[in-house]
């Protein structure tokens, strides 16, 4: 019996050498393959790297010769300076007489400082008691001054004499934005956050001969969007967007406040967020986050042009008084002027900085001058040649 129990281990042992043997050598054929792997997953990691270093040189060639060509196109399209303001007190709220040039801009105290916009002379100031002026609109007249406070009031001046009326308050908000049209109807956008505006009415049409509300909107304005317009002859308003649409820009009756069209963009949904309606009203524009800036057909809501060019939010325009010109400002720090018969930028104007906001764009009303302005900076520029479409 122990015999054979001595036989019995001798077996196991001879087993337990085969299985030390196999596992020796499949720990050898595994430390050859983990050593292969590793000379592998170097020299992918090599060619990674030569591939991350070919694309990273690509992609900074491309963007330096995106910055070459931009830098280029800005020296080719750039307005020529007729006069610059700068003031830590000057807003980006400023814009241009009906009919004369010279412009108003709101200052850091609440008043009305009124410029010449050739010769950089300041000609008078204009105060509300006891009011801060964060708004203002000229009436088409050019002898009178509609005006927006901080606490939502509406006041109508007397540009002559400097005498200010109130009309009416329109709650206890802050008017953020003010349009006029030439039958008395003025388009008013008031501050305050995106839930607020959500409560109750925050867009609204007022006669001015009337003294009273046309028509009310439900809809987000900021004091640096210029998200409400209203057509010269005042009977359209337009609203960057509306509680409850689609994103997109919306044309409206402005006594009625009946919806005339919605103009919609799939491709920019994240919505407008400034609007201007062209002195004949066929037109609106609209100025789009990310970018880019849409002239839509007002009457049928088809796209007239897409204006390329800017980098960053769109949030100031304006159409020049013949209807052929479109300025935009843009926080690329860019102001752009586009030829409507064309669909092409003839015109720029560049600020220090790389996202500098543009809040403020108007042209003249003899189509000779720019007006574009930031915070504590306005600059007045020569508006480009004339361009057709049949040069």
């Amino acid at each position: 019996m122990k015999s054979g129990r001595n036989i019995g281990w001798i077996f196991l042992g001879i087993i337990l050498l085969i299985i030390f043997a196999s596992v020796k050598e499949l720990g050898k054929k595994i430390d050859k393959m983990s050593t292969d792997l590793k000379s592998q997953g170097e020299k992918v990691s090599v060619l990674y790297d030569v591939v991350n270093v070919e694309m990273d040189l690509e992609s900074k060639k491309g963007y330096l010769e995106e910055k070459k060509k931009e830098k280029q196109l800005d020296q080719q399209l750039a307005l020529p300076v007729v006069q610059e303001f700068k003031n830590p007190q000057y807003s980006y709220k400023a814009k241009f007489h009906p009919q004369k040039n010279t412009f108003a801009v709101v200052v850091g105290d609440g008043t009305l400082k009124f410029f010449d916009a050739m010769t950089a002379q300041e000609i008078k100031s204009l105060r509300v008691p006891d009011e801060i002026i964060n708004c203002f609109a000229y009436l088409y007249d050019g002898k009178r001054m509609v005006l927006g406070t901080k606490t939502g009031k509406i006041f109508l001046t007397d540009l002559e004499t400097g005498q200010a009326t109130l009309v009416d308050s329109i709650g206890s908000r802050a008017i953020a934005r003010l349009d006029a049209g030439r039958n008395g109807n003025v388009a008013i956008g008031l501050g305050g956050d995106f839930e607020v505006s959500k409560t109750g009415s925050s867009g609204f049409v007022y006669d001015l001969n009337a003294k009273k509300v046309l028509s009310e909107y439900s809809a987000f304005f900021r004091d640096d969007f210029q998200g409400i317009a209203i057509s010269p002859a005042g009977d359209v308003v337009a609203i960057n967007e509306i509680h409850g649409k689609d994103r997109g820009a919306c044309l409206f009756d402005a006594a009625t406040g009946s919806l005339i069209k919605l103009c919609y963009h799939s491709k920019y949904s994240s919505g407008p967020l400034s609007v201007d309606i062209a002195p004949d009203g066929s037109m609106m524009a609209a100025g789009y986050a990310p970018y880019h800036v849409i002239v839509w057909n007002g009457r049928e809501g088809s796209v007239q042009w897409l204006l390329e060019g800017h980098s960053n939010w769109v949030v100031s325009l304006d159409f020049s008084d013949d209807g052929k010109f479109l300025a935009s400002g843009a926080g690329d720090s860019t102001a752009r002027v586009y030829d409507l018969q064309t669909g092409k930028e003839i015109g720029r104007v560049r600020f220090p900085g790389s996202s500098t906001y543009v809040d403020s764009v108007d042209i003249s009303s003899d189509g000779s001058l720019l007006l574009a302005a930031v915070d504590e900076f306005i600059g007045i520029y020569r508006m480009p040649k004339k361009v057709t479409s049949s040069e």
